[in-house]
């Protein structure tokens, strides 16, 4: 899958979806430009955390923004965690 086409999935489709969700994974992580900034605040299972990882260290990516952190990630000086406010809403 392309990353153009993740990006493009409303995050609708993404909860409402029974099929398995495909990841960003290394494959679509190495098609961006190095240095790139990756926000996901749509759900944690679209995007390979171990791949995340792996690119953040070798500086491929800058910075992973989301609001749903693992272990590894709440601690790491290059990813920046945001409350997740899903909940708090009257949906």
């Amino acid at each position: 899958m392309s990353l153009k086409k993740i990006i493009t999935v409303p995050d609708e489709t993404l909860r409402k979806n029974s099929e398995p969700i495909e990841k960003v994974g290394d494959n679509e992580i190495k098609q961006l430009k190095n240095g790139a900034i990756i926000i996901n605040l749509s759900r944690e299972a679209i995007v390979d955390t171990d791949a995340v990882l792996k690119h953040l260290e070798s500086k491929k990516i800058k910075t992973y923004v989301n609001d749903f952190p693992n272990e590894e990630m709440i601690n790491h000086k290059d990813v920046l965690v945001m409350p997740h406010l899903g909940a708090s809403t009257k949906e």
